[in-house]
């Protein structure tokens, strides 16, 4: 029978520890900050900024968020975050994507100790290393569901599909590091002929069930990190009701990847107020 692999008690395990800390750390003085900055008025953006800030908040951390007009410059972006980087009692600076293209590079200007949503350069270099550092919230949720169950990803073949900067990439790196042998492919039509080899699939191109059973052996291991709207509902990149027959273990969407996104950067948070005691 097939495992679904659920995130919703890992995240609110994840949450529950970050809450203790975060007692644990106004008993010194200090209180987990985190800046969020939204640029502009995306509908979507807004309200998931919303729920980040509603989610620190909860475990007893500060969430303040900035919004700034969707015509702020590259070098008014650049001086906003330097204040953010300078003053001691933010701990945690997020840029919500999408932005505009043109203040994309603007991300670098996080200090690599304030980056914990893992987006600058200096992040993704320290996860390639196998440094200690913050991977985006994405590639980190993905390594808390393999480990939760139990999941050895040693000399398993893993293949990730979806090269972008925020998933694809940095998993890569992880699943390297942890002894994994991976193959990272764009969105394309031969994936079958890696994807029918895998011991664990990772798909997160933004296409509503692309991912077929007939593309996959039995038995083998499937993260979905898709997240497409269909009529309204919310499905992944995953054909859920055919693959769920052959796999082994499969990641539900809603319910599985998604929770556990914003528990992962609130750990992050509390892991850089304590890095500030120390």
């Amino acid at each position: 029978m097939v495992i679904l692999m659920t995130g919703k008690e890992l995240a609110a395990t994840i949450k529950s520890e970050a809450s203790r800390k975060v007692a644990e750390l106004k008993k010194l003085g200090i209180i987990p900050s985190l800046a969020l900055l939204l640029v502009g008025d995306n509908a979507d953006s807004k309200r998931y900024v919303e729920l980040k800030a509603k989610q620190c908040r909860e475990v007893g951390a500060i969430a303040n968020v900035h919004h700034l007009d969707s015509k702020v410059s590259a070098s008014e972006l650049k001086v906003y975050i330097k204040k953010l980087n300078n003053d001691k009692s933010v701990h945690g600076i997020l840029i919500q994507f999408p932005i505009p293209k043109r203040l994309e590079d603007v991300i670098d200007s996080i200090v690599v100790e304030k980056d914990v949503d893992g987006l600058t350069s200096a992040s993704l270099g320290r996860i390639v290393q196998g440094r200690e550092g913050y991977a985006p919230a994405g590639a980190e949720a993905i390594i808390e569901i393999l480990r939760n169950y139990r999941i050895d990803m040693k000399n398993k073949h893993a293949v990730v599909i979806g090269t972008s900067n925020i998933l694809g990439k940095p998993l890569v790196s992880i699943l390297a590091n942890s002894g994994a042998n991976v193959t990272l492919l764009p969105s394309r039509r031969d994936m079958a002929k890696y994807t029918k080899n895998a011991d664990i699939v990772i798909v997160d191109v933004g296409r509503a069930r692309c991912l077929t059973a007939n593309m996959l052996s039995k038995g083998s291991i499937i993260m979905d990190a898709g997240n497409n709207y269909i009529n309204g509902k919310l499905v992944g990149d995953v054909d859920f009701e055919n693959v769920k027959k052959i796999a082994h273990a499969i990641t539900p969407v809603p319910g599985g990847v998604g929770p556990i996104l914003v528990a992962v950067l609130i750990r992050n948070l509390v892991k850089a107020a304590l890095k500030r005691t120390n």
